[in-house]
């Protein structure tokens, strides 16, 4: 893969799932060119199922974690929502979800989110977020949270094993692109391509 100012990546994902939705996920990546470092760790633990008109609520650090770091829980965050049922016509379905997520740091924000699919296998998501203004204020040396969060996503994931897959997914702080000189993209892009097995 590409990640934004990290450059290229190279990595892998393993999630766990020994009860139906319970998941338990852990990975790394090698970013040779990254200024930060040339690895990274993600971890993550909850429940979710691919299935509309079902509850998720995990907790994860999708990083960047990096080696030699003390484990903590400070960047992480929990993430809860409901997958509301879908609309399909044809092979094009709409599948939206809202949700609520807490970073431990502070700064809670609520959202929602769609992704329209193609056959099962190509789609287009998008979602926003909004800062829950006077709840769990970050700390005084920590950046302010934005306001307004913008993220969205294209590629092909079928979830099949074997499935080869392509993603882009971004996201923007939408109060910062007003301010004249602030330039929120950050390389938080990510272009990614692989295959998927299961056993």
């Amino acid at each position: 893969g590409y990640r934004g100012r990290d450059g290229q990546s190279t990595g892998a994902v393993l999630t766990l799932a020994p009860w139906r939705a319970v998941f338990l996920r852990a990975g790394g990546e090698l970013t040779p060119w990254s200024q930060d470092g040339g690895v990274r760790l993600l971890w993550g633990a909850g429940l979710e199922s691919a299935r509309p008109g079902s509850a998720f609520l995990h907790v994860h650090d999708w990083g960047p974690v990096r080696p030699g770091e003390r484990f903590t829980l400070r960047h992480a965050e929990a993430s809860a929502g409901y997958k509301l049922p879908a609309g399909c016509l044809g092979p094009l379905c709409l599948a939206p979800a809202v949700y609520a997520t807490v970073p431990f740091e502070g700064g809670p924000y609520a959202g929602a989110r769609a992704a329209l699919t193609l056959w099962g296998s190509w789609y287009v998501m998008g979602g926003f977020g909004r800062t829950v203004p006077g709840v769990l204020e970050r700390a005084r040396d920590a950046a302010p949270a934005p306001a307004w969060r913008l993220g969205w996503s294209v590629g092909r994931w079928s979830g099949r094993t074997g499935a080869l897959f392509v993603t882009y997914r971004d996201e923007l702080a939408l109060d910062r692109l007003r301010t004249p000189g602030v330039k929120d993209r950050q390389g938080r892009g990510a272009l990614m391509a692989g295959a998927l097995w299961t056993r």
